[in-house]
């Protein structure tokens, strides 16, 4: 039998990541990252790599409290998921999710991108348990 044609293989991915670009978004952003952690408990078991990457971009509220108090109260709470912050003074989404991605991409260097699948949401957004 022959080997399937990079066309009809399929890619199974190993790592997850989404990407949260923030502005000014305290009052909001607490509800997105718990939607966020609920949907990423739906794929525990699969034995996949998990990490949001947070992006503060030129945020002057308390963004940077609730995004910190988030991350503490997750690894108090489980070790799959893990979380960072990283921060922009573009105030530009779109560079926020570049600066995002690539900050995941970097942290899986030794994984083969086929095998990561990235996923960005927004601050202000609730995201539903079965969204990844």
């Amino acid at each position: 039998m022959s080997n399937p044609s990079p066309a009809t293989r399929r890619t199974v991915a190993v790592a997850v990541g989404v990407v949260i670009p923030v502005h000014n978004e305290e009052e909001l952003l607490d509800a997105a990252l718990t939607s966020l952690e609920m949907a990423f408990a739906e794929l525990s078991g699969w034995g996949l790599q998990q990490r949001v990457v947070i992006v503060l971009d030129s945020c002057v509220d308390e963004s940077a409290r609730v995004a910190k108090h988030w991350i503490n109260q997750l690894r108090r709470r489980q070790r799959t998921l893990k979380a960072t912050i990283v921060t922009s003074s573009h105030r530009n989404v779109g560079l926020a999710r570049q600066l995002g991605c690539s900050s995941l991409l970097v942290r899986w260097a030794g994984v083969d991108q086929a095998r990561i699948w990235l996923a960005t949401t927004d601050a202000d957004s609730r995201v539903p348990q079965d969204w990844l």
